[in-house]
């Protein structure tokens, strides 16, 4: 999902139990499940609110996007939608892509920077005290724009093409954060999809034995695929380090992390 989740670390956190439901209330209510998010386990660990969903909270009162936002939104693509329509002949379920989600970020700052400076007497640049105290987990971004090719027939092949283009997204965006003033970026590689109930699920009827992985029972093709982003991702993520030294940049191994849930479920808790 392409996404941008900020989490920020400031000394006013509420414990207002009233807005802490009716922020679960929304994170229910424009998701497709009542899960958590990675996002959501890091706030609960040090302490923080569930982060709040920007697209439909950004218009109502009574939401406190000062401990952190989530511009996250089901579907959403890191490629633009017209690259879909005009390559792939794709309408895409959602128009908010990653460009678009920057766009919110960039129109919700200045309203952010101000309040953390009335609160902050000692600061002498809202901003930069405030963003110095943020941190950015950019995605995982791009299982949605290969989702899109491969469930509408593309082949590995044809979407093997644009993954760089998809990296390139993730660039720019990494890029535009860090002209913002942003110090501190997680930013997740890509999950092995081909272990996703969703896959598994729509390419049974086309699958023989051999696509399988024996010892995880995984579609290999798009783990493949995923592995290759990632490659590619963390190439970038050099670079973007070497070309930006004074911000931190992390990246997030999901890939490795989830394989252990299917390499060994029985260790985890998980019946195999």
């Amino acid at each position: 999902m392409a996404k941008i989740q900020l989490l920020y670390l400031l000394e006013f956190l509420t414990t207002d139990p009233e807005r802490r439901r009716k922020i679960c209330d929304y994170m229910q209510a424009f998701k497709r499940s009542d899960g958590r998010l990675a996002v959501d386990f890091i706030a609960q660990s040090i302490g923080l609110q569930l982060l709040p969903p920007y697209l439909p909270a950004r218009n109502s009162s009574g939401y406190d996007f000062r401990q952190g936002v989530n511009f996250a939104v089901v579907g959403a693509t890191a490629l633009d939608a017209s690259f879909f329509e005009e390559r792939l002949q794709i309408t895409l379920e959602t128009n908010y892509t990653l460009g678009v989600q920057l766009g919110w970020f960039k129109n919700l700052l200045p309203s952010l920077c101000n309040n953390f400076y009335l609160y902050c007497n000692s600061c002498t640049d809202g901003c930069l005290e405030y963003l110095n105290k943020t941190l950015f987990l950019v995605g995982e971004i791009g299982g949605n724009d290969y989702t899109e090719a491969f469930f509408r027939g593309r082949s590995l092949a044809e979407v093997r093409t644009f993954v760089p283009k998809v990296i390139d997204a993730i660039a720019s965006a990494i890029n535009i954060l860090i002209e913002e003033g942003a110090v501190t970026l997680v930013v997740p590689g890509k999950l092995p999809t081909g272990c996703s109930p969703a896959y598994l699920t729509y390419f049974k009827s086309c699958s023989n034995k051999d696509d399988y992985s024996k010892s995880t029972g995984c579609l290999k093709w798009p783990n493949k695929l995923a592995k290759y982003h990632n490659k590619l991702l963390q190439k970038e993520l050099d670079r973007l380090q070497v070309l930006h030294p004074h911000p931190t940049i992390i990246y997030a191994d999901y890939y490795n992390a989830a394989m252990r849930f299917y390499m060994s479920p029985d260790q985890l808790g998980t019946p195999g």
